[in-house]
């Protein structure tokens, strides 16, 4: 259990390393995200599954995921369906329908909100993405909003049963990280001995040889065991369908 956590726990963190462009800024988007989880409902994955999506997206996940995690009320499925309304909107760089319905079905009341903020009538929400409002501003606007509709949220999910049993599950994945941290250097040198002598083709052959000689000697062994019990049969006179089963 402890390598596989940290056989997950360095994908994660190569995932990071590939978001972020580089080693350094992927460790300390790691340690981000670890420290994030541990005092979110969120799990390890879920949050680098999220930084991830927001940075495709060109949403900056230090800055907003809290907001988000908040307005989704901890829920991850949520999460996502308003990181890729908003991510769908910053592409696309104005306010559309679309994404207005997005959010309406995570429970973020976003056309009102933008109503209050650029001032809209009702007969310029009927058709808003013919107004070409500002993906940046209207973003923005709709964050500020749920901060303040939404504020610690996560946190008081953290203090439910639910979210004791996500923190429990942190500081286990954390906890077996550890140790198989400490165990992977040896674990992977001798992989790579393993991987060595398997590449090296006289190595393969004498492999080849062994298994075919010592699969020469069970059918001997076998042969000679059933003329074994064939002969005691007939000299006992044990039943026919005795020395009839097969070894």
């Amino acid at each position: 259990a402890a390598l596989k956590t940290t056989a997950d726990f360095q994908m994660l963190r190569a995932t990071l390393d590939a978001v972020m462009g580089s080693s350094a800024k992927g460790e300390q988007a790691f340690q981000w995200a670890i420290d994030f989880a541990q005092t979110t409902p969120f799990q390890l994955r879920e949050v680098i599954q999220l930084m991830t999506q927001m940075s495709a997206m060109q949403l900056n996940p230090f800055k907003d995921l809290k907001s988000i995690g908040d307005a989704a009320l901890g829920n991850f499925e949520r999460a996502q369906r308003v990181v890729t309304a908003l991510g769908q909107m910053k592409t696309k760089g104005f306010v559309s329908g679309e994404e207005l319905m997005q959010l309406q079905e995570a429970a973020i009341p976003a056309t009102k909100i933008l109503a209050d903020h650029f001032k809209l009538t009702a007969d310029q929400l009927k058709n808003i993405g013919e107004l070409r409002l500002p993906a940046d501003s209207a973003i923005a606007a709709i964050l500020k909003a749920t901060d303040r509709r939404f504020a610690g949220a996560m946190v008081r999910q953290m203090d439910t049963i639910q979210g004791k049993i996500s923190s429990l599950m942190d500081a286990k994945d954390k906890y077996l990280n550890a140790i198989g941290t400490a165990l992977a250097p040896t674990l992977m040198a001798a992989l790579d001995k393993v991987s060595a002598w398997l590449s090296d083709r006289k190595n393969v052959e004498k492999g080849v040889k062994f298994f075919m000689g010592a699969l020469t000697i069970a059918q001997m062994v076998a042969e000679v065991l059933q003329r074994a019990i064939k002969a005691f049969t007939e000299s006992k006179g044990v039943p026919k369908f005795v020395y009839e089963l097969e070894l």
